[in-house]
């Protein structure tokens, strides 16, 4: 699409989703026509994708964590693994990477006080 707006308006009124029109940001932008507003689309649609997350790096940040967590919990018990960043709260791109905190375990609720 060309430049969607949706949220609440200036006046406090709820805007819906829908395309704004040229018209409003011709002076602003480089790009003047719907044409070369499909192409910015396009392209940004492209650039997105390559960036995409697939399913075969899940797989290997699961086998990641799961390995480094078996090595935590054999060099010590009461320690646990948890991941952070991009990869734990779903904006990872492709070639992220995976940032990881060890945990004492308070009890059985899961981790606790991080390490430094």
């Amino acid at each position: 699409g060309l430049m969607w707006s949706s949220g609440m308006g200036h006046d406090g009124s709820r805007k819906s989703n829908n395309i704004e029109s040229i018209d409003n940001i011709q002076g602003c932008w480089p790009y003047s026509s719907e044409e070369e507003w499909k192409v910015l689309d396009q392209q940004l649609t492209a650039s997105l994708a390559e960036l995409a997350v697939t399913n075969a790096s899940l797989c290997r940040v699961q086998s990641c964590l799961h390995e480094l967590r078996t090595l935590v919990s054999e060099l010590s018990p009461g320690w646990s693994l948890r991941p952070f960043g991009s990869t734990a709260n779903g904006f990872a791109t492709c070639g992220s990477d995976l940032d990881v905190t060890c945990c004492r375990v308070r009890g059985q609720l899961g981790c606790g006080t991080p390490l430094g």
